[in-house]
């Protein structure tokens, strides 16, 4: 975990901690762990990856329909669930587990969010326009528009994407946001998988930017 922590900066990392400490809790009192099972961050993360997949992905379900019960927003109960993989995710890189979890997020509440993005059917369209261009510009246009609205991304955060950020056999992608130091990694959408997948065919699979100049 030590190691996981040194990929972000002090807020982060003190926000994640707290995450999985609710987390630990939550396993603690609701999955029947171990009458000697500590309350902690590290017991939590070692009871998770020493699971099957099947296990660790039940338990993940049964905590996030834990959290859509609360009064939480949207985005924290997203959080929550995201570091979850992203601590997976670290494990598997290092060796300590094979397994993979689905985090299944919640989509936000348009009516109800202060900040309104564009449509579906918006960006239906602005996807379409950008496809239209002609060449490798439309397919790598398209593709980055159709990334940052799948997983919420910002701009910035889809342009920093390299090839190393991408993990197609996992379906796993790791992104920079708001500071260099902080990253996440996220699941793919199996649809969006296959997308991403055709346009690192057309690219190619050097080394560089997902999104090179054009």
């Amino acid at each position: 975990l030590d190691i996981f922590f040194l990929n972000f900066s002090e807020h982060t990392q003190t926000a994640y901690r707290i995450r999985l400490m609710a987390f630990a809790k939550w396993l603690k009192t609701e999955v029947g762990t171990p009458q000697e099972f500590k309350v902690g961050i590290i017991e939590a993360v070692f009871f998770l990856i020493t699971k099957p997949s099947f296990r660790a992905n039940e338990i993940v379900n049964r905590y996030s329909a834990y959290l859509r019960k609360t009064k939480l927003k949207t985005s924290t109960i997203n959080a929550k669930l995201m570091v979850l993989s992203s601590v997976v995710g670290e494990a598997r890189k290092y060796g300590l587990t094979t397994i993979t979890i689905g985090v299944p997020t919640i989509a936000y509440d348009r009516e109800s969010s202060p900040v309104k993005g564009p449509t579906e059917e918006e960006v239906k369209r602005i996807v379409a326009a950008a496809r239209a261009q002609p060449g490798a510009k439309g397919l790598r246009d398209s593709m980055m528009i159709k990334l940052a609205y799948q997983l919420c991304l910002r701009s910035s955060s889809v342009v920093s994407l390299s090839m190393s950020d991408i993990d197609l056999k996992e379906r796993q992608i790791t992104v920079i946001q708001k500071r260099l130091r902080d990253k996440r990694t996220l699941t793919i959408p199996k649809i969006l998988s296959g997308e991403l997948e055709a346009w690192i065919k057309f690219r190619g699979r050097w080394q560089g930017p997902l999104f090179p100049s054009i």
